[in-house]
């Protein structure tokens, strides 16, 4: 019985290391296009709130205002987070090392290749909720609306990254073990 394991995830194998590959690419990419886009945004945006206008930069779970910063110009950190999340795939293949991986990891490139995809999973959430942030903010400074709309977006992100790192360890324990 596990002669036979061994040889169905050894066909299996290699289609995982291209769609793994493929994966990551395409998150990477919906990643650059919707960091850039909500940069883009966040400039056109900024122009709406008045110079003395208080920033939002902190929401609850809720939704809810937790903190802010005061004058217009706060506003470029949306921008900002936004690039960082688009490039941060680019920069981290640039600058980094070899990776470490864990005692129980037999497949290195597997495991490699379904963190990346995790990790893109993940940045993609962030840049999906930073770019709602970057829509939403300047109609709750100017009172067009007083929270995060809908309500449970900030849950719907926590679960999304829960789900993305269990997914993700299952998967790269039978991927990579």
């Amino acid at each position: 019985q596990a002669s036979a394991r061994t040889r169905r995830n050894s066909s299996i194998l290699p289609r995982f290391a291209t769609m793994g590959v493929q994966l990551s690419s395409l998150l990477n990419g919906a990643n650059a296009i919707v960091g850039i886009g909500s940069a883009f945004r966040a400039l056109q945006l900024l122009r709406q709130l008045p110079p003395g206008a208080v920033v939002l930069v902190k929401f609850g779970f809720w939704g809810e205002v937790m903190n802010s910063w005061d004058g217009r110009l706060a506003y470029l950190v949306y921008p900002c987070i936004s690039l960082s999340i688009a490039f941060a795939p680019a920069i981290t293949r640039l600058t980094s090392r070899e990776p470490k991986v864990p005692n129980w990891v037999r497949d290195a490139q597997a495991f490699g290749t379904v963190m990346e995809c995790v990790t893109g999973g993940a940045l993609l959430a962030t840049g999906a909720l930073i770019a709602a942030c970057t829509e939403q903010v300047p109609k709750i400074v100017n009172r067009e609306q007083d929270a995060l709309k809908p309500e449970w977006l900030t849950k719907a992100y926590l679960a999304t990254l829960g789900g993305l790192y269990v997914t993700g360890y299952i998967w790269a324990r039978r991927a990579a073990s």
